[in-house]
């Protein structure tokens, strides 16, 4: 009997990128070293968080130099003014439980000192809209030209998508509550592009391409994970589906093709950055509006 270990991301959420963007090259000699900067602001409320480090070399083994002490705020609509405070090293949040808005501008503002010297980041990203509602969810095999996959699995929504064609989503996995799709390289990044605006109705989204399974790549999660990332029937699965700027979905694919799991290793050549002042700084400030839709496995579904 096959195990059921892999669960498989939307099969319908699929990359489809088109035109041109800017890559901004930073070239960093040979132990130098650039403030990391990586945080968001969700629609969630809690206190959000970010993180401060320096930039590993490529070949580098461990975890990255966390920055202590740094002075760090968001600006809220250009008013209400948001403090963080460092919680742990290199890893700030803030005082108090904030829920972002879509359609806000929310502007970083980071101060480090370091060596008797005082540096000044920036980065700015906006809120955008909100999916209403994922009205449902299924678990289905993984189908490729008619075959079926014993032990892999795509998780179908159902919503109404937003009407932009800029517009850009996240994909990620829960089961029974615990986040299976926790590191850069697990996100899965989409834009919809020619379907933006219309119903997203799951596997039937497979037939406006000839009954083909939806074209595009599918992420499979690592079959060597623990047991409870196993997929069996009574199992919770949750789809968070992110609202992200272009922007951010630009960086995702760039370090996804650069980096590794860690944004802060790795060849920073042709990774893409909103930290301010350019080429003085790596990582991403990034906004993501959140709707989240949960379904229960049914042995049926796995068969």
């Amino acid at each position: 009997m096959n195990k059921k270990t892999i669960l498989s991301l939307p099969l319908l959420l699929l990359a489809l990128l088109n035109g041109c963007r800017e890559e901004i090259t930073i070239d960093v000699e040979e132990g130098e070293q650039l403030i990391g900067i990586y945080g968001c602001i969700t629609n969630e409320w809690k206190k959000q968080q970010l993180t401060i480090s320096k930039s590993g070399d490529f070949y580098g083994i461990g975890d990255p130099e966390m920055v202590s002490g740094a002075e760090v705020s968001v600006t809220d609509n250009d008013t209400a003014v948001i403090n963080y405070q460092e919680v742990a090293p290199g890893i700030y949040e803030t005082t108090e439980p904030i829920k972002g808005e879509s359609g806000h501008i929310y502007k970083l503002h980071v101060i480090v000192h370091e060596k008797g010297e005082t540096t000044e980041y920036y980065a700015t990203d906006t809120m955008q809209a909100t999916v209403e509602s994922i009205d449902s969810i299924k678990v289905l095999p993984y189908t490729l030209n008619n075959i079926k996959a014993t032990d892999y699995y795509k998780v179908c929504p159902y919503f109404q998508s937003i009407n932009n064609k800029r517009t850009s989503y996240i994909a990620k996995i829960e089961i029974n509550g615990h986040l299976v799709t926790d590191t850069l390289t697990e996100y899965y990044a989409i834009q919809f592009q020619e379907m933006t605006g219309i119903y997203i109705n799951g596997k039937e989204m497979e037939k406006m391409y000839n009954g083909v399974d939806f074209p595009g790549s599918i992420y499979n999660l690592d079959p060597k994970r623990a047991k409870d990332e196993d997929v069996k029937p009574g199992d919770e699965i949750t789809l968070n589906l992110h609202v992200i700027s272009q922007g951010y979905l630009e960086y995702i694919y760039d370090v996804q093709g650069n980096s590794g799991s860690n944004p802060f290793y790795g060849s920073p050549a042709n990774v893409s950055s909103n930290i301010k002042p350019e080429k003085r700084a790596l990582g991403y400030f990034f906004t993501s509006a959140i709707t989240k839709g949960t379904c229960i496995v049914r042995a049926e579904d796995l068969k």
